[in-house]
């Protein structure tokens, strides 16, 4: 648990390696359920092993201490800052005040500065040597503050904070103090030496502006020495070999897509049926036309590839005042290849949602051209329905069901039964490209 509690980013990669365990598990029961294969899990799941593998291994090996922690705070030049200094120049005193407000309070109304010791020895700043607020534009404020040694001014500095935010925070590697209020805005304290500044402003950037604007202080800059980060050094976070190492996931995990897809969808011919010529394999498909199917077949030209078109839902219904309307299409592109007996097929889905009443009309289009390794969908819509004539029929719903698996089913067969494969491709790529899409 405490590698998990020193390793934010670990825990997060296993909580997503759990839901996605727990998501194959779940398409794998009706999957099976459904007499489908189970090579599409395991397609995706040697995709996102390539994707999130390496990040889940390199958090592992970060925390167990195979490979040292880079430190990610930098700033121009190299260098870190480790804190502040007092700049004394700036912080002349005259009597109770300072005697360069300008200085102090850079961009400040002179008017609208004011001397906090005058509130009396109660509060943070009754043991102050000098205390003054000025009025930052637009909605801010900057108090400084100077005590007689550093020990007094840390006292102040706590003290104002549990009045100011109800309690004591942690500072941040500069040594400042962020506190979020209730009333709104964003304060930050800080000590440096004997001086006490409280800056408040709309939000962080702008307190975080007005004290690198200050004059008072200065950031101690500390260089990040390789004994400090040991990752900084290490071969592991150079830019070339960051870069190659990406180059190469995303090589691999391209050829993967596209011949992993087509792995996980393909069938082979039937063992021992005697491959039939391109002919008699066309003529087979085109007769699945003449079943009692909700499907057509039909050649895109004469000779050319064959077009499988279910058209799943098809209604028009009137609900809530308003004219709705969807169709939703399911096509399969097959091509086929004599000299190789295979054949490619690439399906299309498109779904057109429709509504129009009297607060206006909608339309809703999505489309999609690739592999779809499984499909089952059921949907109801209730309402008046209407007929393509746009007359009102005595049924009051409308449902459908589309089962890929049923729709493909006669075409695989005709397809394997006459000694040809069934190769799936993401795109009917020209030939010599096919080597990466099968």
């Amino acid at each position: 648990m405490s590698l998990l509690r020193g390793n934010p980013a670990l825990m997060v990669s296993l909580v997503a390696l759990v839901i996605v365990a727990i998501v194959f598990v779940i398409l794998a029961a009706v999957m099976t359920r459904a007499g489908a294969s189970l090579r599409p899990l395991a397609f995706f799941g040697v995709y996102l092993g390539i994707i999130g593998g390496p990040q889940l291994l390199f958090h592992v090996a970060q925390g167990s201490g195979w490979i040292p922690k880079r430190s990610l705070t930098r700033v121009a030049g190299g260098s870190g800052t480790e804190g502040y200094r007092e700049v004394e120049s700036a912080l002349a005193v005259t009597g109770s005040v300072f005697a360069n407000p300008q200085t102090v309070f850079p961009g400040a109304d002179p008017d609208l500065i004011s001397d906090l010791t005058r509130l009396g020895p109660s509060g943070p700043y009754g043991d102050a040597q000098v205390a003054q607020m000025a009025i930052l534009p637009p909605a801010g404020t900057a108090v400084v503050a100077r005590y007689a040694n550093p020990a007094a001014a840390r006292v102040a500095a706590e003290g104002y904070l549990r009045s100011a935010a109800g309690y004591l925070p942690d500072p941040a590697p500069d040594g400042a103090v962020l506190v979020s209020r209730p009333v709104g805005d964003v304060l930050l304290t800080l000590t440096a030496g004997r001086t006490l500044i409280a800056l408040t402003g709309p939000d962080e950037r702008t307190v975080r502006s007005a004290l690198a604007a200050s004059r008072v202080v200065a950031p101690i800059e500390a260089p990040v020495s390789a004994a400090a980060d040991p990752g900084a050094t290490f071969w592991l976070y150079r830019p070339a070999v960051l870069a190659g190492l990406v180059l190469l996931l995303v090589v691999v995990a391209t050829l993967w897509f596209f011949k992993g897809s087509t792995w996980a969808s393909s069938l082979p011919p039937v063992a021992g049926a005697a491959p039939v010529s391109e002919p008699e394999l066309r003529r087979r498909l085109l007769a699945i036309n003449e079943l009692d199917a909700p499907y057509s077949v039909q050649e895109e030209t004469p000779g050319g590839r064959i077009v499988v078109t279910w058209r799943f839902a098809d209604a028009r219904w009137v609900d809530l005042a308003r004219v709705r309307g969807m169709r939703a299409t399911h096509r399969i592109l097959i091509e086929l290849d004599e000299s190789k007996r295979v054949a490619r097929p690439t399906e299309q889905v498109s779904r057109v949602d429709w509504s129009a009443g009297l607060d206006g009309a909608g339309v809703s289009w999505r489309t999609m051209a690739g592999i779809v390794f499984f499909q089952y969908e059921q949907q109801r819509v209730f309402g008046l329905q209407l007929d393509p004539q746009g007359r009102f029929t005595p049924q009051l719903s409308y449902a459908y069901t589309f089962n890929l698996q049923e729709m493909k089913a006669p075409f695989t067969a005709a397809v394997t039964t006459a000694g040809w494969g069934w190769r799936p491709t993401v795109w009917h790529a020209p030939s010599w490209l096919r080597w990466l899409t099968e």
